[in-house]
């Protein structure tokens, strides 16, 4: 599917009905690195609707000239997520990025990813008070595929902390 925004056009394709959950690629794969790692998982979880997409000039997005950084890549993705979220309330301002996130979070970092780093994620820890912080070692920009024994397990961590989080909340 396509995604029209201000001035590129995305590429995204969404999978089941339930509560959204958006993933986000790295560098320089396509949607597919997270939909190949995100669906099993999900086999046995089908209350969420996932929402895989491109970033641009990747995949099936077309790359642009006007973007030159990484903030033009964030823009992108908040124009993407504002878009999205016409049809879902957040439960949290995601514009407030002072305030602490009080629910359940997942932090996975490959202590050797040469492409963006494990330490500044550290910077950030006090602001997600219920969050796992994992950085796995013999794990690059890939740890899904490099650690994926580790990957599920953390994830379903965190999806069963997240169930149990809207259980309590409703």
């Amino acid at each position: 599917m396509e995604c029209k925004l201000e001035n590129i056009t995305v590429y995204y394709e969404i999978f089941g009905e339930g509560y959204p959950i958006l993933t986000i690629h790295g560098w320089p794969v396509d949607h597919r690195i997270m939909k190949g790692c995100m669906e099993p998982i999900f086999e046995t979880r089908p209350n969420y609707k996932r929402i895989y997409f491109d970033q641009p000039g990747m995949g099936k997005t077309k790359g642009e000239d006007w973007i030159k950084d990484t903030d033009d890549y964030l823009k992108i993705i908040m124009i993407f997520l504002e878009k999205v979220r016409e049809n879902y309330a957040f439960s949290f301002n995601v514009d407030l990025s002072n305030e602490k996130f009080d629910k359940p979070a997942l932090f996975l970092l490959g202590r050797q990813n040469s492409n963006v780093g494990y330490r500044d994620a550290w910077e950030i820890i006090e602001n997600y008070p219920r969050a796992t912080f994992a950085i796995l070692d013999t794990a690059g920009h890939i740890l899904q595929i490099e650690q994926e024994e580790l990957f599920n397990a953390l994830t379903n961590d965190w999806l069963d902390r997240v169930e149990s989080f809207l259980k309590k909340s409703i």
